[in-house]
């Protein structure tokens, strides 16, 4: 039986044209836009992985999975080419697609059937919103791509890294001496640029991350250019919501811990700090459940309660033999969870272990598994170095002291408890811990550098 190519001759003319394209106006904005030596040198390498990581999702998903099985990038990709299809056919048609709301199919085919079947017919993610979210920006690529499959992805990844590139600016600014060790966790984590480059939800929802991150930091730290980046931050809050809504839900009220003591820090009066801080800390407590509360309100099913019925009905039904399948070698068993604080307790540290240290090498199966068993067993041997070398007490300081790695460092945690608890397949948490790992390895070496300095 002959594969199915989603490649075809149009990739040979716009991959490389695009590749190209992508680096000679990469470097006309590092030229022009970016002053300092020390970070300017990583702009470049930087987006070349990025693109690198883009072009390899298209590879493996063309010759290592079978195309003709689908898979998310597959999907996206086929389901765009109604849009790029409309916008040479009807411009009004492309811009309806483009924009096209949230409608139930069977209303939808009662008064547009003969739209669907122009445009829609055959496409697996059409009446899925969260996944069009996703064919919706790529319909729009599609189109200066020429529906080229690698020129899309090479476009994807290259606008994404924006948002990447302004997340490690945040963290320079607050350790200036550690733009190698940020650079690694931000740009060159193996499974961040592979799986966060693609035509994929997590390409998006990641950048948009690590520019809200900038957002909030523009705002409330630096204060600067506060409207822009308001309207920034809602439409990559509208984004990720769309797309992947629980990675906001543990991001933003955590981001608490960050902004408010950050703010008080900047106080010159010692005195007034001294009053202040224990006061903020206790506001941030009481505003991370009214949060929640208000996600609740947004959407049922980010309730409090409703997330932790979801999370315990998700996480024992995806132990289930049926429902593995093929995927019965990846997945693993943290332990039953039955909503009580006691099974929290005993499931928390495996969930979190599960996602940052795990899987170990003996449990690859498969030449993918086995590249995220190395990077798994290297930031075992970073967390484990500085508790071995540093102590604990080090380690703890490092946190208290500076509330952005405090926060980067506990919104890993909740995060990686999350996807660990609620994902127990080795496959899919390879590329849906991404958010976190930047955090996660970046808050490492900012606590290994404390306890370096603090030591001399």
């Amino acid at each position: 039986m002959s594969r199915y190519f989603v490649l075809n001759e149009m990739d040979l003319i716009m991959g490389p044209l695009w590749f190209f394209l992508i680096i000679i106006i990469a470097i006309l904005i590092r030229e022009l836009t970016i002053k300092k030596a020390e970070i300017k040198k990583y702009f470049l390498p930087g987006l070349i992985v990025k693109l690198v990581g883009g072009v390899s999702v298209c590879m493996v998903y063309q010759f290592y999975y079978d195309p003709s099985n689908g898979g998310d990038t597959v999907f996206y990709y086929n389901t765009s080419t109604g849009i790029y299809k409309a916008f040479w056919k009807d411009p009004f048609a492309f811009l309806y697609l483009v924009f096209k709301p949230d409608i139930p199919r069977n209303e939808f085919l009662t008064y547009n059937y003969e739209f669907y079947y122009e445009y829609g017919r055959g496409m697996p993610y059409f009446f899925n919103f969260s996944a069009y979210n996703v064919v919706r920006l790529a319909g729009v690529v599609s189109v200066p791509a020429f529906n080229s499959f690698i020129a899309m992805a090479l476009l994807f990844a290259a606008i994404s890294y924006i948002g990447v590139w302004h997340l490690f600016k945040v963290f320079i600014y607050y350790f200036p001496d550690l733009h190698q060790k940020f650079a690694i966790a931000i740009f060159f984590i193996p499974s961040v640029f592979f799986w966060g480059s693609g035509i994929l939800k997590d390409t998006i929802t990641f950048a948009a991350l690590g520019m809200i991150t900038y957002n909030l930091f523009a705002m409330f730290i630096l204060r600067k250019k506060i409207i822009w980046n308001a309207l920034l931050f809602f439409y990559c809050a509208f984004l990720i919501i769309n797309i992947k809504a629980y990675i906001l839900l543990s991001y933003l009220p955590l981001s608490f811990f960050w902004l408010f003591p950050d703010s008080i820090n900047k106080i010159a009066s010692q005195r007034i700090r001294f009053f202040i801080k224990p006061l903020v800390y206790g506001l941030t407590f009481i505003l991370l459940p009214f949060s929640l509360s208000i996600f609740g309100q947004f959407n049922e099913k980010f309730s409090t309660e409703n997330i932790m019925e979801f999370a315990k009905v998700h996480h024992n039904d995806l132990k289930q033999d049926v429902y593995y399948g093929e995927k019965g070698g990846s997945r693993f068993d943290i332990g039953y969870f039955d909503g009580s604080f006691s099974s929290f307790v005993q499931v928390a540290p495996q969930a979190i272990i599960a996602t940052f240290f795990r899987p170990f090498l003996w449990e690859a199966r498969n030449p993918v598994m086995f590249l995220a068993a190395l990077e798994a067993l290297w930031m075992t041997y970073l967390f484990l170095n500085i508790l071995f070398k540093y102590g604990l007490k080090s380690f703890y300081l490092a946190l208290i002291n500076n509330p952005f790695i405090q926060f980067a460092f506990i919104y890993a945690l909740a995060f990686g408890f999350f996807v660990g608890f609620t994902t127990p397949v080795f496959g899919s948490l390879v590329r849906y811990k991404i958010p976190a790992l930047p955090f996660f390895v970046a808050s490492l070496y900012a606590a290994t550098y404390y306890a370096q300095t603090s030591k001399k």
